[in-house]
């Protein structure tokens, strides 16, 4: 009853509008909060988000900005949905971000925006500083030349079926990201395992993408124009 109510909730308080981003379809459509400078994508049953959404263009890059922000409560969730900072004492994971800090550097409010606990997902401290942090630092040189890029980032389970491994609480399998450049018509899409061991993450067609996570990009796309961006691989610099 409790993730009912929590589902209740989140579809009567919010409304999906979202930015440009809105206008080529939301992943899935269940259970989404439309923030300021995002949309999230969040699952109560697993207290941690699915996926986010948003924007970033050269002109957001152009600022500079310290990262700060303290990890809080979403006031879009009830407490029951979210983990908290006790979750992540005495475990090898890091509070990872969905939607960078460091991609929203636009204002101190959408920075602080990304400390929420319906931003974040436990992820395993080596991949999170080392794969996972040089795949977000490509994405900022992309939205640098491609001048604007839409990008997806979530997270998933194998087969479908979350696991419990720090402690009571569900740690994904792995981390994926798609990032988007309507201007051109294409997209490049990222794999990446959750564990200590990853080294890199692994380029999929958005389609291979879609059948691993369960989810549908680009929806409100001609079909035409989804199969082209969908299953082929691009070589961005």
């Amino acid at each position: 009853m409790k993730y009912l109510w929590a589902f209740l909730f989140l579809c009567t308080s919010t409304t999906l509008l979202g930015g440009d981003y809105a206008a080529y379809g939301y992943p899935s459509n269940h259970s989404v909060i439309v923030k300021k400078h995002y949309s999230v994508m969040f699952d109560c049953g697993t207290k941690i988000p699915r996926w986010v959404v948003y924007d970033l263009s050269d002109k957001d890059l152009s600022f500079k900005r310290k990262r700060s922000g303290k990890w809080k409560a979403d006031r879009s969730l009830i407490a029951d949905c979210m983990m908290s900072d006790k979750d992540y004492r005495n475990n090898d994971y890091d509070k990872g971000h969905l939607v960078p800090s460091a991609d929203m550097v636009r204002s101190a409010e959408a920075m602080q925006d990304t400390f929420t606990f319906a931003n974040c997902a436990p992820q395993a401290k080596e991949f999170n500083r080392g794969a996972w942090s040089y795949l977000e630092n490509k994405v900022r040189k992309w939205a640098k030349s491609h001048k604007y890029v839409i990008i997806y980032t979530g997270v998933g389970f194998n087969n479908g079926k979350p696991s419990l491994r720090m402690g009571k609480r569900c740690v994904p399998d792995y981390f994926y990201k798609v990032i988007f450049d309507p201007k051109k018509m294409e997209a490049v899409a990222f794999i990446g395992e959750n564990l200590p061991t990853t080294i890199e993450t692994k380029q999929v067609t958005v389609s291979e993408l879609e059948k691993t996570t369960g989810t549908n990009l680009f929806n409100t796309l001609p079909v035409d124009v989804q199969t082209k961006i969908k299953n082929k691989i691009y070589r961005w610099r």
